[in-house]
């Protein structure tokens, strides 16, 4: 019994130090979105794109990516900020790319608009660049967390693109959703949760042995 006892005790100082805060990068915060067609260009008329099609995707980013605008925690653009991309329209679907993305958050941009942007080089069926811009003349869409939380119908204009070549427009249209889904769990805190699980077990088929 006195082992046991011993034992339990460990077991509430493992948990109580795996419970503790840890210092890690924080999880990718994931949205998805969906919009209209109004336009196509030569080269999505080519792909099949038509104005029935719906866009639907999908985009995480990485929140602690080195703000440019150090000064404010919130607001700024976030560089290669982008761990994923997922771009879906008229049966064609592109991914991010290897090359340069950014989301920027800015309040009172410019002195005109709040606007949050999403921006980024995609490889599918051609290249493309996707941008997906909400912006507010009132300057007041952000009234939050405007980084992780853009609420969509805050925001008067909100516009998605595609963009395939200078000579060509590509294909736009505007969003009618975005929402955040899900924060993916951080490795370290998974690691944590499934150490202190199978100490649980332990201590359980413990006890059972000794009855």
């Amino acid at each position: 019994m006195k082992r046991i006892t011993a034992f339990a005790c460990r077991l509430m100082a493992a948990i109580a130090m795996l419970t503790a805060p840890v210092t890690a990068i924080a999880a990718p915060i994931v949205f998805e979105f969906q919009g209209t067609t109004s336009f196509i260009g030569p080269i999505g008329a080519g792909l099949g794109i038509t104005a029935s099609d719906t866009l639907m995707g999908s985009y995480a980013f990485e929140p602690t990516t080195v703000d440019s605008a150090p000064a404010d925690p919130v607001l700024g653009a976030y560089d290669d900020a982008l761990t994923s991309l997922t771009v879906t329209i008229g049966g064609n679907t592109w991914t991010l790319s290897a090359g340069s993305n950014f989301i920027q958050v800015s309040d009172n941009f410019s002195g005109a608009a709040d606007i949050y942007r999403v921006v980024a080089v995609l490889s599918g069926p051609t290249a493309a660049i996707f941008e997906l811009t909400l912006s507010d003349a009132t300057q007041s869409a952000f009234s939050s967390d405007a980084l992780a939380s853009p609420d969509l119908t805050q925001f008067a204009e909100r516009r998605w693109s595609l963009g395939f070549s200078e000579s060509d427009p590509g294909v736009f249209g505007e969003l009618t959703a975005l929402t955040r889904v899900s924060q993916v769990p951080e490795p370290v805190t998974l690691t944590f949760f499934g150490a202190g699980l199978a100490v649980f077990l332990a201590l359980r088929r413990r006890r059972r042995a000794t009855v």
